[in-house]
């Protein structure tokens, strides 16, 4: 849903895996990008760095994911992204 730019299902449908699997790391990773890409800043840095927490790798693949582009600016993204 996220490639074709239908946004609100793919919250939706997030939404409902995370329910099921609070602790799935690229669950968290993928609202982030979701979050990113509408514009929400915070949201995307607290879903980011959760990501982050349930698996470290996870901060290399920020770094490089386009997805992530609109936080490029902001300060917190590198304190979250950055080792």
């Amino acid at each position: 849903m996220m490639n074709l730019g239908r946004w609100d299902e793919a919250r939706e449908h997030l939404q409902r895996a995370r329910k099921l699997a609070p602790k799935a790391d690229h669950v968290h990773y993928a609202m982030a990008a979701l979050d990113c890409l509408t514009g929400e800043a915070d949201a995307a840095m607290q879903n980011l760095k959760l990501a982050i927490e349930l698996r470290p790798e996870n901060r290399y693949h920020a770094r490089n994911d386009e997805d992530f582009a609109f936080l490029q600016e902001d300060p917190r993204f590198y304190r979250t992204a950055l080792p």
